[in-house]
């Protein structure tokens, strides 16, 4: 029997720590910085309301109606497609090898914060103290995952959720209280209007929302597979994109502040939580007592979208090739700490020096084949289902205001958008992705 989640509450931390990983916490600040500010944030918006919910709402109806990981619902809506369910895993898998390093960096200034208060990321970053931290940060997914929906995702998201909310609160609360902290918060919302139909905006607004929202990877699919019946999924899909989303806000202005009141740069990549906060850090009023709470918050972020990542393709070995849980553990555990203990390793530049691992890697899986993943997913899942069934499953239930506007909302908006909408604008999304690698 398929296991389930026990509360809602469960499901809502779950899914929420799976989306509101290191792409919102760590990269949206900037990205939002270099195109165009409130320009990305009204472009990212409709990003997620467009493209986002409605995978969503797609991802967490198949995975229930179908009660399997990716494969099993390919499978379950046409057999010929069930081994392109194989490209999402894949995605997932690799994506999952090098982010796990990015959370075993981030452990590992949490840790050293907690006891020295400057840290050099040159020097931090050519030892081998991050893949020690990554191997062990792939441990605790592993450890989580292992023991289970109830016992190990739900019961950590239920703890450690609230436990980054109140983090991110705190540090919100005080950042307001810094010299020209409500003046950075101002500048953070400035809109460039001269940048408002920038196609990079658009182009870079649809990526965050299609990563940001852990879609494409089979992550909620598998996540929906362990949902009762009686959950309504729009509604749920609704607080999840919108806590993503306030979450990214309110970490954004948190970080403005603290970079503007100390007239620092937004950079990009890993400059910023690495080398600008820590420098930050270090020469404000219980900066001692931030920094750590800073990274904690960072290395939340990133586990719980790890574990999630993790557990798409353990539950596919599951049901795969007969596996206990322990053992497909296990066997992905051991596989991963081989692939990213390399990664890490050639970053540090201890091996293969002359190749930039995460980099590629990053490109490859969490750029270009996780477009094609999330085509796929749109495409096959939204054509070869049943439309009255599809319909029921997903039951915006709009019926109770007007009948005419529930089959007008389902029918004519809903199906357009999964249907065409997403597919065409991820496929655009693609080809700008190729041209900007190949061509220019």
């Amino acid at each position: 029997m398929r296991e389930e989640w026990k509360s809602k509450i469960g499901f809502l931390f779950a899914s929420i720590g799976s989306a509101v990983g290191l792409g919102s916490i760590w990269r949206f600040p900037y990205i939002f910085n270099q195109y165009g500010g409130s320009s990305f944030l009204l472009a990212y918006i409709i990003a997620v309301v467009i493209i986002g919910l409605p995978l969503m709402f797609l991802e967490f109806a198949s995975g229930r109606k179908f009660r399997g990981s990716v494969i099993a619902v390919f499978s379950s809506l046409n057999k010929k497609f069930k081994w392109i369910g194989l490209l999402p895993i894949i995605v997932n898998f690799f994506t999952l090898s090098y982010y796990i390093v990015i959370v075993g960096w981030v452990f590992g200034y949490f840790v050293q914060s907690s006891l020295v208060m400057k840290i050099d990321f040159n020097s931090y970053s050519h030892s081998v103290i991050p893949t020690i931290s990554t191997v062990f940060s792939l441990l605790m997914t592993s450890v989580i995952v292992y023991l289970g929906i109830e016992n190990g995702i739900e019961k950590f998201s239920k703890i450690f959720m609230p436990l980054f909310f109140a983090i991110l609160l705190v540090m919100f609360i005080f950042i307001l209280t810094f010299p020209k902290g409500i003046e950075g918060i101002g500048y953070y919302f400035k809109i460039d209007f001269s940048k408002q139909l920038d196609p990079k905006i658009l182009l870079f607004a649809a990526s965050q929302a299609l990563f940001s929202l852990s879609l494409g990877t089979g992550i909620m699919i598998t996540y929906g597979s362990y949902l009762s019946k009686k959950e309504n999924i729009p509604s749920s899909s609704i607080i999840i994109a919108l806590s993503v989303v306030m979450t990214a806000l309110l970490n954004g202005m948190v970080i403005f502040g603290f970079v503007y009141s100390n007239q620092q740069e937004i950079s990009s990549g890993s400059k910023l939580a690495f080398e600008v906060m820590p420098k930050i850090f270090s020469t404000i009023k219980f900066g001692s007592i931030i920094q750590p709470l800073f990274f904690l918050l960072l290395f939340i972020a990133g586990l719980t979208s790890a574990i999630s990542m993790k557990e798409v393709v353990v539950s596919t070995f599951i049901e795969e090739f007969g596996f206990s849980r322990k053992k497909s553990s296990l066997i992905n555990f051991f596989v991963l700490a081989v692939i990213s203990t390399i990664i890490s390793l050639n970053y540090s530049g201890i091996m293969l020096q002359e190749i930039s691992l995460l980099e590629k890697f990053d490109f490859i899986f969490g750029g270009l084949l996780l477009i094609l993943s999330s085509i796929a997913v749109s495409l096959i899942v939204s054509w070869n289902w049943n439309t009255r069934s599809f319909l029921q499953e997903v039951d915006i239930e709009l019926e109770k205001i007007s009948r005419k506007l529930d089959k007008f909302v389902e029918r004519d908006v809903f199906l357009l958008i999964v249907r065409f909408v997403a597919p065409v604008c991820l496929l655009i999304l693609l080809l700008i992705e190729l041209k900007t690698a190949f061509i220019a």
